[in-house]
């Protein structure tokens, strides 16, 4: 029951939001027009995404550090039900926001949308296929995952990982994007594409899942709570290290 309300509250309404492009990238438009001009893009409609991905991923460092060392001091029941009932209310509050027009104040409509981004902590947006693409993916690499990262082998997992995840990250440069400004396309056709994203988020999945599976075999017996924290720490930080990246990202392509 626990995992059905909060599948009702975070993984229906929330990605719904966070992935409809065209809605974000018509609220955030040139108010003079009345459509989103992609060749044209505002510097809100630019920025949108980075702002975003600095909202969502902040709060969760935020809350695995006060959970790691306040959250066994705190009944369940506290922690769940204030949580589902703002995740509702922002729900509410961006269903709302679809009826009203927020052309005349675009930038404070920003900030709250970031704000409630903040609260809920929902991924950032990207067109809807791709995202279907990517779920699809993402599932087989985890079927497939298990714990098969040992300390023998760890150093050699990770440069795996570094090396097919990096490899297809760095193919999807060549991608045909629109704009597209300086990289070189290489890969025209977007079955080609979708061939390069669903091998990235296999393997990137894959990869996780299997280190998350993998930290018994890493850590003493004792340590296989501190060791799930150390690991979603560093993966957080690093997540957000990439957000910075991303407008030299936007730059190359």
């Amino acid at each position: 029951m626990l995992f059905f309300f909060f599948g009702m509250g975070v993984a229906l309404p929330g990605p719904l939001f966070s992935r409809a492009q065209d809605y974000w990238e018509y609220k955030f438009r040139d108010p003079s027009s009345d459509h989103a001009d992609q060749r044209n893009r505002t510097e809100l409609q630019i920025r949108f995404i980075t702002w975003k991905y600095y909202f969502d991923i902040g709060p969760c460092l935020i809350a695995l550090a006060a959970t790691s060392m306040f959250g066994h001091k705190v009944g369940t029941r506290v922690k769940i039900i204030p949580s589902l009932a703002i995740i509702c209310a922002m729900n509410l509050g961006y269903c709302i926001f679809c009826n009203i027009n927020t052309d005349s104040w675009q930038r404070e409509f920003l900030y709250v949308t970031l704000a409630m981004s903040t609260i809920t902590s929902v991924k950032y947006f990207r067109p809807v296929c791709t995202h279907i693409l990517s779920d699809a993916a993402s599932l087989v690499g985890r079927i497939f995952s298990g714990p098969y990262i040992t300390k023998r082998n760890r150093y050699l997992a990770l440069l795996t990982n570094i090396a097919t995840v990096g490899s297809f990250g760095i193919l999807l440069l060549f991608c045909r994007t629109s704009p597209k400004r300086n990289s070189p396309l290489l890969f025209p056709h977007d079955w080609e594409y979708m061939c390069i994203l669903g091998l990235h988020q296999v393997f990137f999945h894959f990869f996780i899942v299997s280190m998350i599976l993998s930290v018994r075999n890493l850590v003493k017996p004792n340590q296989v709570e501190m060791g799930f924290l150390i690991m979603t720490s560093i993966s957080e930080v690093l997540a957000m290290f990439m957000g910075f990246l991303a407008k030299l990202w936007m730059s190359i392509v």
